[in-house]
């Protein structure tokens, strides 16, 4: 900004000059020489401030441009970043559970060992055991009733089933033996 405000006052100087020039022509042709001369060497030195102007304004591009890049740089980061935060965030959630149920264990666990008499922890165990020897008997009463109703499925419609199949293959075994005996007969007859 510093640098274009300059230069923009440059240009109204050198602008201005030359306007004034054109309205003070004077006769005195030695005063306009040493005016043109001291226009010119101005010029001159504005000329070379512009320049430097112009290459500090470059300059200074370039540095705003690497100055984007690395604020480009900088983001994916802070993303990256960010995620790598989000995951261990999550990470320690799961093992602050983790560790509040090993807590809760080991607060039970010290509650049984803090019990004074030993029947207290006994009686503890034989409550599980009752718990799994019931869901056993459970587990066991519903199987027998299962089994039972197979079986009575199989005893009730299979021998029926069965016995009717045998049935009909024995008429078919007599016909078809009566029927071979006929053949037999009738291949008898025919050979003699």
């Amino acid at each position: 900004m510093k640098y274009i405000s300059t230069l923009c006052v440059v240009v109204v100087i050198l602008f201005s000059s030359g306007c004034q020039q054109s309205q003070q022509a004077s006769p005195n042709s030695s005063g306009v020489d040493k005016k043109g001369r001291l226009m010119a060497a101005e010029n001159i030195s504005l000329k070379d401030e512009l320049a430097k102007t112009k290459y500090e304004m470059e300059k200074q591009n370039k540095l705003l441009a690497q100055c984007k890049q690395n604020a480009e740089k900088m983001k994916k980061q802070i993303s990256i970043s960010e995620m790598q935060l989000d995951s261990l965030k999550t990470s320690v959630a799961g093992s602050a559970k983790v560790i509040a149920d090993l807590k809760k264990q080991l607060a039970e666990c010290q509650n049984m060992v803090e019990a004074k008499d030993s029947p207290a922890l006994c009686k503890y165990k034989f409550e599980q055991q009752k718990k799994l020897l019931d869901e056993c008997e459970k587990a066991k009463q519903e199987i027998e009733t299962t089994c039972d109703s197979n079986t009575k499925f199989l005893m009730d419609q299979l021998p029926t089933d069965l016995m009717k199949e045998v049935e009909t293959l024995t008429a078919e075994n007599q016909k078809l033996a009566e029927k071979i005996a006929e053949l037999e007969k009738s291949a008898g007859k025919s050979s003699q």
